[in-house]
């Protein structure tokens, strides 16, 4: 069957999960109640919120109602207010990554088969067996060809967003997992091919331009009063809006215009070059520069 997340018939309410201090309503597809044995398929890689794919993250929000798949995303950006992004992406201790174990063990989930892709995409580990024991030696696995040390935050971040760049509302994953190690003031260049432009949905698209017209501080008030309504897009451009408070992002595409860019609080270049002139055009002759092979690494500074 495929799993329709705006069909209140299908699903099961298991009551309200606790996700950092913000309660959900757990409502899962009902047949992983009526099956006798439940097992989830998929692939365990870095995460911006959840800490990391796979696992429980199979379940929540993988097969949960749309009400639920959206106050889980809200919860995660409504602590931003406690952390910042560096705490999320790669923590195995997040509390998103909690709730997701927790749905997981509600649902009554029997096994997982997860695999680990390096950074070419082809297969480096495949995981099998119990949903929590079998996801964290997948983490353990993963960790040691995702998690990049840097000596100091950079002025210039280069950033492949491959191979989440089908359009830009995913390759918005590599400005945030940059977010740990550009300095503040500093510049991202993301390179990101965006075949299919902005994003195919309406809602996602106008909720981007508020990255081009409020900061991080204003679209949290916007939230709280209830002048921006909760959705997943809000809580994703939320995100993103920290990360464009403390730095300048550069994007080298060919799937938006100019005009789109400029609508989303970034600057659009035809060759990575082109952006590299800009970007030392504003930091100088000599500006520190890290390069990240692709948006599911976790960079980190050596101290942490």
């Amino acid at each position: 069957m495929q799993h329709d997340a705006w069909d209140l018939n299908s699903m099961k309410d298991h009551g309200e999960l606790d996700v950092g201090g913000v309660p959900i309503k757990f409502l899962a597809n009902k047949a992983l109640s009526e099956y006798d044995f439940k097992i989830a398929i998929g692939m365990v890689a870095p995460h911006v919120d959840a800490g990391w794919s796979g696992g429980g993250k199979l379940v929540l929000p993988g097969v949960t109602h749309e009400s639920t798949t959206r106050r889980f995303h809200m919860a995660g950006a409504l602590l931003l207010d406690r952390y910042d992004l560096t705490y999320f992406v790669g923590n195995i201790k997040g509390p998103l990554r909690k709730a997701c174990d927790s749905a997981a063990e509600i649902v009554g989930l029997d096994m997982i088969v997860n695999v680990v892709l390096d950074t070419h995409q082809d297969v480096a580990g495949v995981f099998v067996g119990h949903p929590l024991k079998a996801h964290r030696r997948a983490v353990a696995f993963a960790s040691r060809l995702y998690r990049s040390m840097f000596t100091k935050e950079a002025d210039i971040v280069v950033v492949s967003a491959y191979p989440e760049d089908i359009d830009y509302w995913q390759a918005m994953k590599a400005e945030e997992v940059s977010f740990s190690i550009v300095r503040k003031g500093g510049t991202i260049i993301v390179l990101a091919t965006c075949p299919d432009g902005p994003c195919p949905l309406e809602e996602h698209k106008r909720n981007l331009t508020l990255l081009g017209k409020h900061t991080f501080a204003e679209l949290m008030v916007m939230i709280k009063e209830g002048k921006l309504i909760h959705t997943i897009s809000a809580a994703i451009v939320l995100e993103v809006a920290m990360v464009r408070d403390k730095a300048e992002t550069f994007i080298v595409t060919n799937g938006m215009t100019d005009k789109e860019c400029r609508s989303y609080g970034i600057r659009r270049f035809d060759t990575l070059d082109e952006a590299l002139r800009a970007a030392y055009g504003k930091h100088g002759r000599n500006p520190s520069v890290a390069i990240l092979e692709s948006s599911l690494v976790i960079p980190a500074k050596a101290s942490q």
